[in-house]
């Protein structure tokens, strides 16, 4: 039974996947990099596959621009793994990362989960490492 063909894109679609593009998948983006670093302390894959609708539909009262939720997602995503392959290094921090390490030996992929509460919950606080979502 052949595939069904997808939908025809929306504007709004084709800016998320824009975006997905530019700064999701790029290689030299500003993602790609953070990622591949952390595979590289922790020896394992690393595996984010965003629900983007989902987020989309959150995000959609304070980001008119599917594209630029793309971008704020990317951006905190690659703070994470930033944040998370610098614990690894961190020496002071060695009997842990031994612990993680042995744990994601035995696994194909380290699978990370994107929840846009936490990102509505700093824009509403204030937090959010000083940077504010734009409203439209």
């Amino acid at each position: 039974m052949p595939a069904e063909p997808e939908p025809p894109l929306t504007g709004s679609d084709l800016k998320t996947r824009m975006g997905i593009r530019d700064h999701w998948d790029a290689p030299n983006g500003a993602l790609q990099p953070h990622i591949e670093a952390l595979k590289s302390v922790l020896g394992t894959n690393v595996d984010v596959q965003p629900e983007w609708s989902i987020i989309q539909a959150e995000l959609a009262p304070i980001v008119a621009d599917k594209q630029q939720v793309v971008e704020l997602v990317s951006a905190d995503v690659g703070a994470w793994c930033k944040v998370f392959a610098g614990l690894l290094e961190d020496e002071a921090n060695e009997d842990w990362t031994a612990t993680v390490v042995d744990k994601a030996a035995g696994t194909s992929r380290l699978l990370v989960s994107v929840d846009v509460r936490a990102l509505l919950r700093g824009h509403a606080d204030g937090a959010g490492r000083g940077r504010r979502l734009p409203r439209h």
